[in-house]
């Protein structure tokens, strides 16, 4: 358990994490009011306390170096899964592709693989799909 504030509110609507990362816009305490919240209402969960930050779609504790879901994410225990990372790599040119946000179509250098969809959604696919690996990182279950 963190001896320190995981959150420092800056304004209402706007605050710092731990992790240094600051974020404007966030919800009004009411909009969480009766559940668990990483920003308002964190549970006694075991990542207390580890770097949080919001990568765009969920809350993520980092721990020695390694993203994870902050056990209190709404988005995450809405839908049962999170997009972590999406890509893949090219086993023709050995390049690893990677996509950060929506519509963030991107291919190696070949031009035999691509991935898109940043952390909103999969999507990848190859001329050849033996010369696809997929290096993605999703937790749960996204029912592709």
């Amino acid at each position: 358990m963190s001896k320190t504030a995981e959150v420092a509110f800056l304004s209402d609507r706007n605050v710092r994490f731990n992790s240094g990362q600051e974020l404007s816009g966030v919800h009004l305490p009411s909009g969480c009011a009766g559940r668990h919240c990483p920003i308002h209402n964190p549970s006694d969960h075991p990542l207390r306390g580890e770097a949080l930050s919001f990568n765009g779609h969920n809350m993520i504790r980092t721990v020695d170096g390694v993203p994870q879901i902050d056990p209190d994410d709404y988005e995450f225990n809405r839908t049962g899964y999170a997009i972590l990372r999406n890509s893949a790599k090219c086993t023709k040119c050995g390049d690893e592709v990677e996509s950060t946000y929506r519509h963030d179509f991107q291919s190696c250098s070949c031009g035999e693989i691509f991935v898109d969809g940043g952390l909103s959604y999969i999507r990848r696919g190859a001329k050849d799909l033996d010369c696809l690996i997929d290096t993605s990182i999703v937790v749960g279950d996204s029912g592709e």
